[in-house]
């Protein structure tokens, strides 16, 4: 079973919202814009190389926004803005209370359609993987984790 209150009991696995990605074509002029919006600077910008991805995160109070620009044009991100417009790319969650490869298993045993092998490196030293939105009634959705 899985809880996302805190009145969770040992052992059981829980998420939460932890950022909203945006998809930009240009971080330097969003962040910018942004940061006339919002009270916190941005994050220092930083490249997720496997992704092909530049991003920055932002307080907002709450879970974070994470502005994410293409650094090649084989990126999922650059594959987004090709067909719309710059906008909401993702939701993405931590997950506690169990390894995020055995997290990945387990959705994958659920018929859950996982993108990838598994797990791989994200931003702020985490490991990640996506869930296609075919499997979340249309939008795309990213585990992640810290490592220890």
């Amino acid at each position: 079973m899985v809880r996302t209150d805190d009145s969770k009991p040992p052992g059981t696995v829980r998420v939460r919202l932890d950022h909203i990605a945006l998809a930009i074509s240009d971080l330097d002029e969003s962040l910018s814009q942004l940061s006339r919006v919002f009270p916190d600077s941005p994050s220092e910008a930083e490249e997720v190389e496997n992704e092909g991805v530049r991003l920055s995160f932002i307080d907002v109070g709450g879970p974070r926004l994470e502005v994410l620009e293409s650094t090649r044009d084989d990126s999922a991100i650059s594959r987004y803005l090709e067909k719309r417009p710059p906008g909401v790319h993702h939701l993405s969650f931590q997950v506690e209370g169990v390894s995020i490869d055995d997290w990945f298993q387990q959705l994958r045993e659920r018929g859950v359609e996982v993108l990838g092998d598994g797990p791989s490196p994200g931003a702020e030293g985490s490991r990640v993987f996506f869930i296609h939105p075919r499997s979340t009634g249309g939008v795309l959705i990213e585990f992640s984790q810290k490592e220890e």
